[in-house]
C-alpha cells in the first residue's frame, strides 16, 4: 500500500521587505537614494540567514553605488556587500525587529532619459523564501543647458560700448540634442 500526504507550512505573519528610491527622478550626475527595509512582525518567529539580492548595475544604465553599510545593516553577522550587485547575507530579526540600510546611487550620461525599474530577488530565509521581490522605479533625465550672461566691460561712460555675451551650454555630459531653446532678456 502507498499512501500520499501533503504538508503545507505557512507563518501566521510574515516578514515584509520594500524598496525605494529617493527622489525616485534624478538628473545625470545626481544621486538617489535606495531604502531597502525589513520588517519582522511581533507575531512573528526570529529570521535568520536572510539574504537578498539587487543586481542595480544590470538594471540601470550607467549606475555607480555608493555608501553600502557593510557589516551589521541588518542584525549580528549580517553583511551587505556590492559594486554593480547589492547583497545583503546573514541578517538575523527577532520578532517585532526591523532593519532598514541605504545605498546611493548615481547615473552617468550613458543611462540619460531613461526610467528604470529595478527589482531584488526575493528575500530568503535559511534558504526558503520569507518574502517576495520587490522593485521600484528610478528615472534619469537628460541634464539640462546652463545659461550663462556676462557683460565686459562691467562699468562704461556714458556714450560707451560693452559687449553682451550670452552662453548656452550643453556639455553637461550628454550627447542629447537640445532644440527650441528661447530666453528674453529685460
Amino acid at each position: 500500500n502507498e499512501a500520499v500526504a501533503t504538508l503545507t507550512v505557512t507563518s501566521s505573519a510574515e516578514a515584509t521587505f520594500s524598496k525605494s528610491f529617493s527622489p525616485a527622478t534624478i538628473n545625470v550626475g545626481e544621486s538617489s537614494t535606495i531604502t531597502y527595509t525589513i520588517e519582522n512582525p511581533a507575531g512573528g518567529v526570529a529570521l535568520s540567514a536572510l539574504q537578498f539580492s539587487d543586481d542595480l548595475g544590470g538594471a540601470i544604465t550607467g549606475a555607480t553605488l555608493s555608501g553600502v553599510p557593510g557589516a551589521g545593516a541588518c542584525g549580528a553577522g549580517s553583511n551587505v556587500s556590492g559594486t554593480s550587485t547589492i547583497a545583503l547575507t546573514g541578517g538575523a530579526l527577532a520578532a517585532g525587529a526591523s532593519c532598514t540600510f541605504t545605498v546611493a546611487v548615481s547615473v552617468d550620461a550613458t543611462g540619460a532619459g531613461a526610467t528604470y525599474i529595478s527589482g531584488t530577488s526575493a528575500l530568503f530565509e535559511n534558504g526558503l523564501t520569507a518574502s517576495d521581490a520587490v522593485s521600484d522605479a528610478l528615472s534619469v533625465n537628460v541634464a539640462p543647458p546652463t545659461f550663462a550672461k556676462s557683460i565686459a566691460p562691467v562699468s562704461i561712460a556714458q556714450g560707451g560700448a560693452a559687449v553682451i555675451t550670452y552662453t548656452i551650454d550643453n556639455a553637461a555630459g550628454t550627447s542629447a540634442a537640445v532644440s527650441g531653446v528661447s530666453f528674453t532678456d529685460m
